[in-house]
């Protein structure tokens, strides 16, 4: 096993565009992680004031550092994790959107016809305090928390990004349990790019059906002191061939 050494917290760099106004990145909302103490560049130094939610603009650079121990392959260099640039807003009490698109990664048109570089287009429509419904590409609650943060907040994301494609079509409905707690059910699609692509090499076809279904709760206990994402799974990747999770992650 390849073993390295990530220094990102040095070199990490997040800035924020806040053209209007904006301050976190969302609460189990739909739109983020909490970035509420960060003030924007826009706020800092050309002194604007707040006046409206509607629309927001980030701009997020993950750099590390890595050290490779790894037999004869050994050294290091900084390595561009995560460069995206993300915009959002809230349009009134019940609309909000949200689009994340990554601008470091090889650009390729997917089977679902979106752009593999966009990680969230979705619009959000909160129907009161218990019940908010999210239609779009977005991501796969799983159980990962890392994904959604800003990046300068991460030291290591998980392999499990890596192994599994988190973001896809969906349509989700979520109810707020009390403050803090909130379960989740949505639709996917599973296959964001073509079977034979996907499965190169093996004789797999796709599944008539490409679809999934996700159910999680997004616990807050003791003042954030204790967060869970507990989620089952089940997804129909190809002909014959079903998924099931279940994660119990905890931060």
């Amino acid at each position: 096993m390849q073993k390295i050494i990530n220094w990102s917290l040095a070199t990490a760099l997040a800035c924020y565009l806040n053209i209007t106004s904006a301050t976190a990145q969302g609460n189990n909302n739909g739109q983020g992680g909490d970035d509420k103490n960060i003030q924007s560049i826009a706020n800092r130094v050309l002194k604007l004031e707040k006046s409206s939610d509607a629309f927001s603009l980030f701009l997020n650079l993950h750099t590390p550092y890595q050290e490779r121990f790894d037999g004869n392959d050994k050294g290091g260099s900084f390595k561009g994790r995560q460069l995206r640039l993300e915009t959002k807003g809230n349009l009134d009490n019940h609309w909000s959107y949200r689009f994340r698109y990554r601008l470091n990664r090889p650009r390729s048109q997917q089977d679902d016809n979106f752009l593999n570089n966009i990680d969230f287009m979705q619009v959000n429509y909160r129907i009161n305090d218990r019940w908010r419904l999210t239609a779009g590409k977005k991501e796969l609650s799983l159980g990962g928390f890392e994904f959604d943060y800003n990046p300068v907040q991460v030291l290591e994301y998980s392999d499990f990004m890596d192994a599994l494609a988190e973001f896809h079509i969906s349509a989700q409905a979520a109810y707020t349990i009390a403050k803090g707690h909130e379960i989740q059910a949505e639709v996917f699609n599973t296959n964001n790019d073509k079977a034979d692509r996907i499965y190169a090499g093996a004789e797999i076809k796709r599944s008539r059906h490409p679809l999934g279904i996700n159910l999680n709760w997004t616990g807050n206990m003791f003042d954030g002191r204790l967060q869970t994402l507990w989620a089952c799974n089940y997804m129909s990747e190809a002909k014959g061939a079903n998924t099931k999770i279940l994660m119990l992650v905890r931060n």
